[in-house]
């Protein structure tokens, strides 16, 4: 999330360089919504067979490739379908996140742990938005390679993670 914070920021710079008003820019938040959205709503209807870990996975390298899109192609058209691309990864990404942490938070801690990671998925956009904010002095590009940077990131970090199966209790598994 301090990717997308960091391309909320540059949506307005990007509105003043590509699509002729920074007022322009929230296009491309409406666009990466609608995105996110209908993408959302085909899984629903037609869920992976595979993890919810998976699909992290595939949907945040998605999102680093749309923040490298937006950040260095030219013209509007490969800029709105940078973020087309950023909200088809953007909705499957926070699904996924959802699915993981309901199947490993146990039950009695599930509300605390759920209010715990949406603040900090507020925190993290919050930095993000930050540091985004601080590199567009030298342009939208730079704060967009911050984003898919975090993007990377967190692919890798997501790899190397531990477990990757459901928890199950020794009466469970007997």
């Amino acid at each position: 999330y301090v990717g997308y914070g960091a391309f909320v920021v540059a949506c307005p710079v990007l509105g003043a360089d590509r699509l002729g008003g920074a007022s322009h820019g929230v296009l491309l938040l409406s666009v990466t919504a609608a995105a996110a959205l209908g993408t959302t709503g085909v899984m629903a209807r037609r869920p992976p067979t595979w993890r919810a870990e998976r699909t992290f996975g595939y949907a945040t390298a998605a999102a680093a490739v749309a923040y490298l899109l937006v950040g260095t192609l030219t013209g509007p058209v490969l800029l709105v379908l940078g973020a087309v691309l950023l909200g088809v990864a953007d909705g499957p990404q926070l699904a996924s996140v959802f699915a993981i942490r309901q199947r490993e938070a146990p039950e009695r801690l599930r509300s605390q742990i759920f209010t715990t990671a949406a603040s900090l998925k507020l925190t993290s956009g919050a930095l993000g938005a930050f540091a985004g904010g601080a590199l567009l002095d030298h342009g939208a590009r730079d704060a967009l390679l911050l984003a898919a940077g975090m993007q990377v990131l967190a692919v890798a970090l997501s790899s190397s993670a531990p477990g990757g199966r459901p928890r199950t209790s020794r009466a469970m598994s007997r």
